[in-house]
Formats: structure tokens, C-alpha cells, sequence
């Protein structure tokens, strides 16, 4: 995997999260975003505290200034310009491989996965990215933007 390549994790707030921000923008209180989104107090507090971890914000206004600055332009592209593929390990690791030219066996040392293992992840992988082939994985890998964020336990592949 490249190692210059990096997502920023605002990059990665879910639709929940996204629509607590949007809200918070318009000046809705906690009462308005339940009302809103429909979720429990505890649900929207705890997506609120989420979305401030992935943005570096410590409050509302640091939120909202963000969400001025940065997050409506994010917000547009994301809808109109990206499409978010979400791939498991090792998975994100095979396809990487595979882009650079490795084979079955170099990618069984490197993940320590069967071989039989290996070619299933693979399969699902083609289905995951729409390819029928390791040529066309490498040229899907090669020719779009990727970027890779390690989100728990996988890696987001950004696409444009």
C-alpha cells in the first residue's frame, strides 16, 4: 500500500453524523436534532461526540465553524463526485498487491492466508470493485484517486 496516501478522518462522517452537523449548522438544539433525525438523547450525543473526534473539534462552535469552512464543500462532493467503496482486510491489502504485480503466492506469505482463502477474498473483491479480472483490479487500482484511512478494522477506499 502506498504509504503517501492518507484520507483525513472528516472525510469519513456517516450519514447520521453528517445530518447532526447539517443540523447544528441551522442552530438546532439537541431537542431539534432528536426531533430531526428521530434518535434518542443518548444516540445524538454520542454521534455528536463522534463527528467532533473526527472533524478535531472540542465543541459545538468549533463544529459549526468547521462545518462552514470545509464540511458543506465535503458535503457537496460527496454526493455528487465519490464513491465510497469499503473494503475489510485483507482485502484492501490483496488489492494493493495485486496492483503492483504480486501473485498468489507472494500475497499467501504476506497475508498468511491459505491459498484457497486468497482466491476467495479475491473473488469477493471483484464482485465489491466490479472487475472480472487481476488486469482490470490493477487498472481500477491505478486509474482512480484512491485513498486509504484505516477506520477499526478496515480500510476505506475513497474513489472519485
Amino acid at each position: 500500500m502506498p504509504a503517501n496516501v492518507a484520507i483525513e478522518p472528516r472525510m469519513l462522517l456517516n450519514d447520521r453524523e453528517a445530518d447532526i452537523l447539517r443540523l447544528m449548522a441551522e442552530g438546532a438544539n439537541y431537542e431539534e436534532i432528536q426531533e430531526g433525525i428521530h434518535f434518542s438523547y443518548s444516540s445524538v450525543k454520542r454521534h455528536r461526540h463522534n463527528l467532533y473526534q473526527k472533524i478535531g473539534a472540542t465543541n459545538a462552535l468549533q463544529a459549526v465553524l468547521w462545518y462552514h469552512d470545509v464540511g458543506r464543500e465535503t458535503e457537496r462532493q460527496s454526493c455528487t463526485d465519490a464513491q465510497i467503496t469499503v473494503l475489510g482486510e485483507p482485502m484492501a491489502t490483496i488489492l494493493s498487491q495485486i496492483a503492483y504485480g504480486d501473485g498468489t503466492a507472494e500475497i499467501v506469505t504476506v497475508t498468511h492466508y491459505s491459498a484457497d482463502s486468497v482466491k476467495r477474498f479475491i473473488q469477493r473483491m471483484y464482485t465489491i470493485i466490479g472487475v472480472c479480472s487481476r488486469e482490470q483490479a490493477a487498472l481500477w487500482f491505478h486509474n482512480k484517486p484512491i485513498l486509504f484511512c484505516r477506520v477499526n478494522s478496515c480500510y476505506a477506499l475513497v474513489t472519485a
